[in-house]
């Protein structure tokens, strides 16, 4: 078969015309046809200009010439994302990008242009962390980083690039899930004996954590003035991220009416203190930092001989709770504070009692037996 001529001989208006016809890559790899008339009507001149042109085509991505250059993804980060993209983010989100660029990102992809990132690429550099030792080992963990965190980040770059007009559009990256794990939180027990036994302030998170399902930014950050003794309501209306206060996760307040024993709490933690103080300070009447608060917690769990669980734990203990109450999961994804029930369905845990007491359903008699010898 025969190359297809990028020189056609058309008929306009009952008379010949030579037209330039032919496909090129563009400068983002996308098939494109050009196609006019030629310059000088002449089969020979037609000829030649089609050829400079597909040459310029082929070295540029533009039969005109390229004046546009993508930009590599370390000058779009620094010109545009940062100043422009990133402040519109939670600090805390801020600090975590920020602390992803320099463990590597920035070094891996940063002199390529950005429409030359690739999935093998992103797939070959999630290896590459699997691999690289922690800093920090943890306990019970494998070496290596999860790229779950690198690739969100270098899809949230190249989505502003898309937006910004850098890239005509997104492309496909590799996704990776996390491996789902039996859930667990602290039963009833535990918690009963930290709200019995927890001294002073930590006494009062744990009680907002369990009772009222907060999260711990949103203790900390929580006022006198967000608690309505008279309806007898909690109102969640700030949250901390980093040392910044900014509207809670979802960007949604949310009420959530008090239990008689976290309201007594309350009315004593708020004595002394005016509207607008914080309600959940220290012995120095600081609003406890986020590594104080869990330091104190583990502490207090370790010197009470105690299973140590993290505070994020008591906020789990509060969904399980009301769905095993029988609680409809619109009410706990509403008191809770997600923004979907997706989110909440991870928080409905099934503990070993709750299995135990499944398998107790079985029939074990010898005339029922599920499986036969």
């Amino acid at each position: 078969m025969s190359a297809r001529s990028p020189v056609k001989q058309v008929k306009r208006g009952g008379k010949p015309r030579l037209v330039l016809d032919f496909f090129y890559l563009n400068e983002h790899g996308k098939r494109t046809r050009f196609r006019r008339d030629a310059s000088v009507q002449t089969m020979t001149a037609a000829r030649a200009e089609a050829a400079r042109l597909m040459d310029l085509a082929a070295r540029t991505g533009s039969p005109f010439g390229s004046t546009k250059v993508t930009p590599t993804f370390a000058s779009f980060v620094e010109t545009t994302y940062r100043p422009l993209f990133m402040p519109q983010l939670r600090p805390g989100t801020r600090t975590r990008y920020e602390g992803i660029f320099k463990q590597g990102l920035l070094d891996e992809f940063g002199d390529l242009r950005l429409d030359q990132i690739t999935f093998t690429l992103v797939l070959a550099y999630a290896g590459k962390l699997r691999e690289r030792p922690r800093a920090r080992p943890l306990r019970g963990k494998k070496k290596g980083i999860d790229p779950r965190g690198h690739v969100n980040l270098l899809k949230s770059v190249l989505n502003a690039a898309v937006q910004a007009g850098e890239l005509p559009e997104m492309p496909k990256l590799p996704t990776f899930k996390e491996a789902k794990k039996l859930p667990s939180a602290p039963d009833k027990g535990h918690v009963g004996a930290l709200l019995d036994q927890a001294p002073g302030w930590l006494r009062v998170a744990v009680a907002l954590q369990s009772l009222a399902g907060l999260r711990q930014s949103e203790v900390r950050a929580l006022k006198v003035d967000n608690v309505d003794l008279e309806h007898q309501l909690l109102y969640v209306r700030q949250t901390f991220s980093e040392d910044e206060l900014v509207p809670p996760k979802g960007g949604s307040e949310r009420a959530v009416p008090l239990l008689p024993e976290l309201a007594e709490l309350l009315i004593e933690s708020m004595q002394g203190k005016q509207v607008g103080d914080f309600l959940v300070t220290d012995e120095d009447g600081e609003v406890p930092s986020r590594q104080n608060f869990l330091h104190r917690l583990k502490a207090f769990q370790k010197n009470a001989g105690l299973r140590s669980w993290g505070s994020h734990s008591l906020r789990h203990y509060f969904c399980s709770a009301l769905t095993r109450g029988a609680v409809n999961v619109e009410a706990v994804r509403t008191l809770a504070g997600h923004s979907s029930v997706r989110t909440t369905e991870r928080y409905l845990h099934a503990t070993g009692q709750d299995l135990h007491d499944a398998i107790g359903k079985l029939d074990s008699g010898s005339g029922n037996r599920l499986v036969t010898p």
